[in-house]
């Protein structure tokens, strides 16, 4: 036993030499060391970055500045014209382009229309128009209330531009006066100036007759 407890002190005093015989050198060993990882892994990537091309390359930058001084331009010129806007002319393309179906609006319209013009609103069939051949449509009489709709030939498809949808309308209409003719082309002049958008498809009469059919197309915006 004691000649192992030498042979460990005598390894522990060796190795107690051998450090403070060489500690510079190991110092400056782990110091070189330790550079050399920072530089490979720190240092090197953020050099390789400010290089032509990199991402703190100074035309890149200025690059990447002159396109977001542009964007924050763009942004005041397009705040500075919302913030001219007229709540009226909002709220009147609103009604020009109503958001959803909006169909009492709708049915109002229409009903002041033809009281305006003498003509009697008997029957309003709606659809929509991208499911005009899979479901049914709905109809409306002149006391609002739903029923059957009316069988009508249904317009062409149009192309209608992206946001924007479409609803079929038929209506039975009736004159009320003494020239009853007269009093539809008042109508159908009234629907091209109404305000919400209103394209005649198809108007159906009879010269004899005080009865006439229009399909209409109304657009809206979801």
């Amino acid at each position: 036993m004691a000649e192992i407890k030498a042979i460990k002190a005598r390894r522990s005093s060796s190795l107690s030499d051998f450090f403070l015989r060489y500690y510079l050198l190991l110092g400056l060993g782990l110091m070189v060391l330790i550079i050399a990882i920072s530089y490979i892994f720190l240092l090197k990537p953020k050099y390789q970055q400010i290089g032509a091309g990199g991402a703190y390359d100074m035309a890149s930058l200025e690059s990447q500045l002159g396109a977001r001084e542009k964007y924050l331009a763009d942004y005041r010129t397009l705040l500075g014209n919302y913030n001219k806007i007229n709540q009226s002319e909002v709220e009147k393309i609103k009604k020009i382009l109503p958001v959803g179906t909006d169909i009492p609006g709708l049915f109002s319209q229409l009903q002041a229309l033809a009281e305006a013009n003498e003509i009697i609103l008997v029957n309003i069939s709606i659809s929509e128009a991208a499911e005009a051949a899979a479901a049914p449509a709905t109809s409306l009489d002149e006391e609002g209330a739903a029923e059957p709709a009316a069988s009508a030939e249904k317009p062409a498809a149009a192309n209608v531009p992206a946001g924007l949808k479409r609803l079929n309308l038929a209506l039975s209409l009736a004159g009320t006066g003494n020239d009853s003719y007269a009093n539809l082309k008042r109508f159908l002049q009234a629907l091209e100036n109404n305000l919400r958008l209103f394209d005649v498809s198809a108007v159906y009469f009879t010269p004899d007759s005080n009865g006439f059919s229009v399909n209409l197309i109304t657009y809206y915006t979801k």
